[in-house]
């Protein structure tokens, strides 16, 4: 779902609803009440630009009336945070102000050995001068996999490596994936074992689906993540709205900690609230998200796309002075 927020001025903010089934808690109706909920508090409410503080709920900007779930809010506070551009409050206006063109977001490339198409993928990742590599393993067999990593690590020198289990490996497995890959360079190991399964893990553990058990999505402390992580994934769904996702970010540039954000198939629209919320980062071009997915969509709601250029996904500039910035055929096109 797009949702599209107007103002007095004439000014809008977009952002994106998108709840993965499997992986967050929402569905589609429970996000459909939310909405049809926050237009009928909130249509008319003053927008207090002059409090936006981009750590608090709905952005400070008015009084949190509702209590939508994570990835309703996630969409509110991404057309609020665009309102908030137009506006020349926060932060991120003068963070703009920076970049002469579009804005550049640096990204991991994904890399799926084992599916028969490394050759093609190897050429995506060199042509985009990818430096960061996120590996998806345990998919496929292991002899099968490993040949496509270490082809891939010998064709880009230099590379950094991410590895994802999703939680499909168990400990034998992994030992022997190290085994063969303990030359690789490895920021990180995210979640190699499914849940309630222990062993040791040789590489820095980054956490995704163990979030849940981890933080309080609605007022998480982060300094209750275990000594053991490295890392942290978040998605729109993991923390609840916008301003927690920009909490993490800045909680792990102070504490030298990584916090990669990351998308599950999410349009333009999702991506650049998603980036958005990486320009809040004291330590912003220095990590690289997970936000490469956009390259699998054959299309895309907004006027302007995204594209990716050396090794960043690039985010249009005109999304922010435009106020027609959702190409409202584009949803007919997918509802008729």
């Amino acid at each position: 779902m797009i949702l599209i927020i107007r103002d007095s001025d004439g000014h809008t903010g977009f952002g994106e609803i998108a709840p993965l089934p499997g992986l967050d808690r929402e569905t589609d109706e429970s996000c459909r009440h939310d909405m049809a909920l926050f237009k009928s508090r909130y249509t008319g409410k003053v927008l207090a630009m002059r409090d936006f503080d981009v750590t608090m709920p709905l952005f400070g900007l008015c009084g949190l009336d509702i209590s939508p779930g994570p990835s309703a809010l996630f969409g509110i506070e991404s057309a609020l945070l665009i309102l908030s551009i137009k506006h020349h409050a926060g932060p991120l206006p003068g963070i703009l102000a920076g970049f002469e063109g579009d804005i550049p977001v640096k990204v991991n490339g994904l890399f799926i050995p084992g599916t028969g198409a490394s050759a093609g993928q190897i050429r995506y990742l060199k042509e985009n001068n990818f430096k960061t590599i996120k590996i998806k393993i345990g998919r496929a067999a292991r002899e099968r996999e490993i040949i496509d990593i270490k082809e891939l690590a010998g064709s880009i020198p230099g590379a950094v490596f991410r590895l994802d289990g999703n939680r499909i490996l168990d400990p034998a497995g992994l030992r022997e994936y190290h085994h063969d890959l303990r030359d690789l360079n490895v920021e990180y190991l995210e979640e190699p074992f499914p849940e309630g399964q222990q062993g040791d893990i040789p590489w820095p553990f980054a956490a995704d689906e163990s979030l849940n058990g981890c933080l309080d999505r609605v007022n998480p402390d982060f300094t209750k993540i275990p000594r053991t992580w490295s890392a942290m994934i978040i998605k729109p769904g993991s923390l609840w709205g916008l301003h927690n996702i920009i909490r993490a970010v800045r909680w792990g540039d102070i504490n030298n900690f990584t916090v990669t954000l990351s998308s599950s198939y999410n349009s333009g629209a999702g991506l650049t609230a998603l980036g958005l919320a990486g320009l809040c980062s004291v330590e912003y071009g220095k990590k690289s998200h997970g936000l490469d997915t956009y390259k699998y969509l054959e299309g895309d709601l907004l006027n302007a796309k995204l594209s990716f250029h050396d090794g960043e996904l690039r985010i249009p500039r005109s999304l922010f002075l435009s106020d027609d910035a959702v190409d409202l055929r584009m949803l007919q096109e997918v509802f008729l």
